[in-house]
């Protein structure tokens, strides 16, 4: 960032290296234009029903084109026909067509607008396109785009060592060199950083703590030799996130208890050996979907989109339109992400702000968190719906109470939980008969209340 206007003396890094590397992207076009309701570009995701579909429609508007041509040129024919010898011949015959005629035509004509405002919904994907205009840029002395200084030859920054730099050819932009040159099996950063993220979401920390920052001023890996072959390992298996995902799930160090045994806690504290599992919390994407899959009304249907406008619709602004809507019960990963209106259960459990790349997600404890598990509509209807739940499988308070542990923290209640529990649901039980005369109904409700204290419990959002 500093570089785009000035240098500095302890930053390999420098200006010329900056606008060098922006060369290779001064050309690449993301967006249409950037009117109030911006429009990206997209690319056509090439498949042989999107293919079909395409050809279906360009056959169908050509047809339609033809067929407007084909009337005029009848109709002009028959003008002529009825023109009187000698009689002078306007340049567009259509003046002269009948009352008729004209309807008919600007039916036709009409049928073509609407089948080229009407195009088939492709499947498309955000993406760049290369414009005709490539060439190197020029220095903006301070940062001022009205002072320019020399022009940089595209290259990448020296800095960054690397396989041999690519050679950017005067027809193309570069991004294709730049993109092999960073996927070589020889450059030294790609695939560490990669892995080191793979390895901080499974375990809470990389082994590189510093996941943005592999650069002077980063942290040394705890364990070198292991980033090294993590890193090799992907190139081998051809960049494969997948493979690499099983080989680390189904590690010993993945698979550890989370209790340290006493000389781990004396030698190893932070845990930067990785003796023993992280204790980590649940993603606010996972608690909400912990309590959807606890109260049976989790959906998981695969694909589709929960949007209910089209591609490119206007979707949302802070003053008059908000087309949100998180009543769904797809899982978290189907949620719509809006930049500017993030659901505010997934904001209050520390979701990244989207408008910005995160290697590294922040895990807060604070005071609104403990509100939400209190006061939360999400929670509170999961509660009623394990509630009801429990209602239907056993008559005893015991046996309740057995479930509701089993289905909430995946174990059994202790002695001292079960009589607390039990005494709790009676106490409760006994305060809402104010106001409760069902006796089902009151019974349902406290239940429903123990049922928000286990799930608000650390037990339930933290990972042993």
């Amino acid at each position: 960032g500093c570089a785009r206007c000035h240098d500095h003396k302890f930053d390999p890094i420098d200006t010329a290296d900056y606008y060098g590397l922006a060369g290779i992207f001064k050309s690449t076009r993301v967006m249409e234009h950037y009117k109030k309701v911006a429009r990206w570009h997209e690319n056509v995701l090439p498949s042989p029903e999107s293919d079909a579909l395409k050809a279906e429609y360009d056959a169908n508007l050509a047809a339609k084109k033809q067929a407007v041509e084909t009337f005029i040129a009848d109709a002009d024919e028959k003008v002529r026909t009825s023109l009187s010898a000698g009689a002078s011949v306007p340049e567009k015959l259509e003046t002269l067509y009948p009352a008729e005629t004209k309807t008919a035509l600007k039916k036709l004509r009409d049928e073509v607008t609407k089948t080229e405002k009407e195009p088939p919904e492709l499947p498309t994907a955000m993406g760049a396109k290369d414009d005709d205009k490539i060439a190197d840029v020029a220095i903006c002395i301070r940062g001022n785009p009205l002072k320019l200084g020399d022009v940089i030859a595209r290259h990448v920054p020296p800095a960054i060592r690397g396989p041999a730099p690519p050679q950017f050819a005067s027809a193309a932009s570069g991004r294709q060199e730049l993109a092999n040159w960073l996927t070589d099996p020889s450059h030294p950063l790609t695939g560490r950083v990669l892995v080191n993220r793979l390895w901080r979401w499974h375990f809470g920390t990389g082994l590189v703590r510093t996941v943005d920052n592999f650069g002077l001023l980063s942290e040394q890996p705890s364990h070198p030799e292991l980033l090294d072959w993590l890193s090799q390992r992907l190139v081998n298996r051809e960049w494969s996130l997948k493979a690499m995902h099983r080989l680390v799930l189904s590690s010993s160090t993945y698979r550890q208890s989370s209790r340290p045994m006493p000389e781990t806690l004396t030698r190893d504290p932070e845990n930067r050996l990785f003796r023993r599992a992280n204790v980590r919390r649940l993603t606010g994407e996972e608690v909400r979907d912990a309590f959807l899959a606890v109260s049976k009304n989790i959906d998981t249907t695969i694909g589709g989109s929960l949007l209910k406008v089209k591609n490119r619709g206007y979707f949302f602004d802070h003053i008059s339109k908000d087309l949100t809507d998180y009543d769904s019960r797809r899982r978290s990963l189907y949620l719509p992400v809006v930049r500017n209106n993030v659901y505010d259960v997934l904001q209050l459990l520390d979701f990244p702000d989207p408008a910005i790349p995160s290697g590294d997600r922040s895990t807060t404890t604070i005071a609104p968190q403990a509100l939400l598990m209190l006061n939360s509509e999400l929670i509170m209807q999961t509660a009623g719906d394990v509630a009801a739940r429990l209602m239907e499988i056993d008559d005893s308070d015991e046996g309740r109470l057995c479930k509701l542990y089993e289905i909430a923290l995946g174990r059994l209640p202790t002695s001292g939980e079960t009589a607390n529990g039990i005494a709790f649901v009676q106490a409760a039980e006994r305060a809402l008969s104010v106001d409760k005369t069902d006796g089902a109904a009151r019974r349902r409700e406290a239940w429903a209340i123990l049922c928000q204290t286990v799930l608000a419990s650390n037990e339930f959002v933290y990972v042993q």
